[in-house]
C-alpha cells in the first residue's frame, strides 16, 4: 500500500521545513523515503512540533494589546491587574520588552523610558572583581557583572533646589522592579543607588544650623561647599570635612578609601552649567582639598554635592562609615 501524497498546501511549509530538517539529521544510512518506517517517525515528531509551535504562536497573541481576547481575564487575575483595560498597556509592554535580548543595551534604553530624568545609568559590583581573578578556590561565586546598580538621583538644580518632591521621586525609581525581575536572568540582581549624603555629616555640619534639614541655609552661607575649573582635577571645599569629621573619625572620602582601598569613592555635583557631573575621587589630601580621577569637564563654582548613603543619626554611630540607601 502507497503512503498517499501530501499535495501542495504543504509545499513551502513550516511543517515540511521541520520535517526535512529531522529527515537530515538522520544521516545517509537510514532510509527517507516516503511512507518508510523512519519517514513515519519524523513526520509524527515533525506534527507535534509544528502543532506545539502553533500553540505558542496562539499564546503570545494574547499578550498583544490588539488581539487578546477570551484569555484577558484569566491574564488580568494573574498579572493581578484590576481589569482588562488596565490589563492591555501593560501585556503590551511585557510583550514588546520580552521581545528583546536582556543584554545592557536593551535594559538601559527601557530603564531610561520608565524612569525618565531620574536615571543616570547603570553601575556593576567592582567589590566581587577579586573572586573572578584572584581567588583559587571559590566556594560562593557570583560575577561581577551579576550585581547591577541601578544609579539615579533626584533631579535638582546647581544651588540644591529639588525639581522633583520625595513622594513623586520614591514612586518613579522603584517602579522598574516588576518588570526587570522577570526580565533579565535570575542569578543577576538589581540596587537602587541614589546618591544622597551630602557631605560633612549629611549637611548638618556639626549642627552648624541646628535644625535645618535641607542645609539649605549652609549653601547660602557659602559653608560645605566645592569648587573646581575645567580641565583641572582638584576640587577645593569650603567648610568640608573630605578627611576627618569633627569628632575625629574618618571623614567623607577617607573612610571609603579604607573600606575598600581599591574602589575611588563617587562624587555627585551639578555644575555651573546646571548639568549633573559625577566624578570619582583618587585621592585625599585635606579636609577641603581632594583630587579626582579625571578632569572637571565644566566649571563648578560655590556648588553642593553629594556622596554615597546617609549618616546615621544614633549615638555612638555618627560619623562612621556610610551606607547606601
Amino acid at each position: 500500500m502507497s503512503m498517499p501524497g501530501f499535495g501542495t498546501s504543504i509545499d513551502n511549509s513550516e511543517l515540511l521545513m521541520i520535517l526535512n530538517d529531522l529527515l537530515a539529521d538522520q544521516g545517509t544510512a537510514i532510509t527517507d523515503e516516503q511512507g518508510s518506517l523512519a519517514w513515519c517517525e519524523c513526520l509524527t515528531i515533525a506534527r507535534s512540533i509544528y502543532t506545539a509551535q502553533q500553540f505558542s504562536i496562539l499564546l503570545s497573541r494574547q499578550l498583544n494589546a490588539s488581539t487578546a481576547n477570551y484569555l484577558q481575564n484569566r491574564y488580568a487575575d494573574i498579572y493581578a491587574q484590576p481589569n482588562t483595560s488596565a490589563l492591555l498597556p501593560y501585556l503590551k509592554q511585557n510583550q514588546q520588552l520580552f521581545g528583546l535580548i536582556p543584554n545592557t543595551s536593551n535594559v538601559t534604553a527601557f530603564i531610561k523610558k520608565l524612569l525618565g530624568n531620574c536615571f543616570i545609568s547603570f553601575l556593576f559590583f567592582p567589590q566581587l572583581q577579586y573572586l573572578a581573578t584572584n581567588s583559587p578556590i571559590i566556594t560562593s561565586y557570583q560575577s561581577p557583572l551579576s550585581k547591577m546598580f541601578v544609579y539615579c538621583w533626584q533631579p535638582r538644580d546647581n544651588k540644591d533646589n529639588l525639581l522633583m518632591d520625595n513622594i513623586t521621586f520614591q514612586n518613579t525609581v522603584n517602579q522598574y522592579h516588576v518588570i526587570l525581575n522577570k526580565w533579565i536572568p535570575s542569578f543577576t540582581k538589581q540596587q537602587l543607588l541614589v546618591i544622597t549624603n551630602r557631605g560633612n555629616q549629611d549637611g548638618y555640619c556639626n549642627n552648624y544650623h541646628p535644625g535645618v534639614i535641607d542645609g539649605s541655609q549652609n549653601y547660602n552661607d557659602g559653608y560645605n561647599v566645592v569648587s573646581g575649573s575645567i580641565n583641572s582635577q582638584i576640587l577645593t571645599g569650603v567648610g568640608t570635612t573630605f578627611q576627618s569629621y569633627y569628632n575625629g573619625s574618618l571623614g567623607d572620602f577617607a573612610a571609603g578609601f579604607v573600606t575598600y582601598p581599591n574602589v575611588n569613592p563617587m562624587i555627585q555635583i551639578v555644575d555651573d552649567n546646571n548639568n549633573l557631573q559625577t566624578y570619582y575621587v583618587q585621592s585625599v589630601q585635606s579636609n577641603t582639598q581632594i583630587t579626582l580621577t579625571t578632569a572637571l569637564l565644566s566649571n563648578i563654582t560655590n556648588r553642593t554635592y553629594r556622596i554615597m548613603g546617609l549618616t546615621l543619626d544614633h549615638p555612638n554611630l555618627d560619623g562612621q562609615q556610610i551606607f547606601n540607601q
